[in-house]
């Protein structure tokens, strides 16, 4: 019987939902590839990626530009063990990312193992830029991975760090406070600690 019930919420409620969503993501001008593994990226795909989060950064974020080769080596590295989202535009040119990352995440090296270890099952949310602001491209690449995540049925959600004044936008997903924490190594800025669950 219970069988029954979720099977019939799947196809009048979640189904429609997913086909609103993928409509809403086909709204904009600029395509999606599906969310890819790391180690199935070419090459050239992986330096695309890394280079065009780097092109971005100089702009405003610089903290998160690697200082060294070992940083760079680090990063790469995580990026091979993790999920991509990726938008283009129509001339084919990358202009979105974001990166969804299997326990061991990276924030548990800033918040410890305690504060992490039961969201072994999730997927941490990293590394979301955007070469347009304020171009909903950024929201669709979020909801993009979201309806992947939710479909695959191997998560139990999302966690993420972000700062303290953009925790507004991800609370619209869904995403809720965990924790508050000062982020000493990047100027003691006001961070949010979030989650939110499938």
């Amino acid at each position: 019987m219970l069988a029954l019930f979720f099977t019939i919420f799947e196809v009048l409620i979640l189904k429609p939902f997913y086909l609103l969503m993928d409509f809403y993501i086909k709204t904009g001008k600029d395509k999606y590839a599906e969310v890819i593994h790391g180690s199935q990226l070419t090459h050239k795909q992986k330096l695309e990626i890394y280079d065009f989060r780097i092109s971005q950064y100089k702009n405003k974020q610089t903290y998160l530009i690697p200082k060294n080769d070992e940083e760079r080596s680090q990063e790469l590295s995580i990026d091979e063990k993790s999920f991509h989202a990726l938008a283009y535009d129509n001339k084919n040119e990358l202009i979105a990312v974001s990166r969804f990352t299997t326990y061991p995440f990276e924030v548990t090296s800033i918040l410890g193992k305690e504060k992490t270890a039961n969201f072994k099952n999730y997927l941490e949310i990293s590394r979301l830029v955007c070469k347009k602001k304020n171009s909903g491209v950024g929201k669709r690449v979020l909801i993009k991975a979201g309806l992947w995540a939710i479909r695959s049925k191997e998560f139990d959600g999302f966690i993420a760090i972000c700062k303290k004044q953009n925790s507004s936008i991800f609370k619209k997903f869904g995403l809720n406070i965990i924790e508050e924490f000062k982020y000493t190594k990047r100027e003691s800025e006001n961070y949010d600690f979030i989650s939110a669950n499938f």
